[in-house]
């Protein structure tokens, strides 16, 4: 994905994808669709880190937001500092620091 660096808008909707694989070499990216796919473990969703400018990510459904319902929102909050929406849903600061706070809670370990 190294010549991809300057892409912006991906859209991997409905490709039986598992995971997101090395998505963070993507530092450019902004927009992410990868709704309906097979991805089911947060760990799978982790190389989002990378990708430093995510302002938009769609990732509903996947199992993983049905698995994780409680957890998977604020996970993807605290590990995409940019993201402004996700899944329809506006992220601001009041999101922000509820996943922080989650995060640390016994319910969000």
């Amino acid at each position: 994905m190294g010549q991809l660096v300057d892409l912006t808008v991906l859209n991997l909707a409905k490709n039986r994808l598992v995971t997101v694989g090395s998505i963070g070499d993507l530092p450019g990216l902004e927009e992410l669709w990868i709704r309906d796919n097979q991805i089911a473990d947060l760990s799978a969703l982790q190389p989002l880190q990378g990708c430093t400018n995510l302002r938009r990510l769609t990732l509903k459904p996947n199992p993983v937001c049905r698995q994780w319902v409680d957890i998977y929102f604020h996970f993807i909050v605290h590990i995409c500092p940019m993201l402004e929406q996700l899944d329809g849903k506006k992220v601001g600061e009041q999101e922000r620091e509820a996943a922080s706070k989650f995060l640390v809670s016994p319910e969000g370990r």
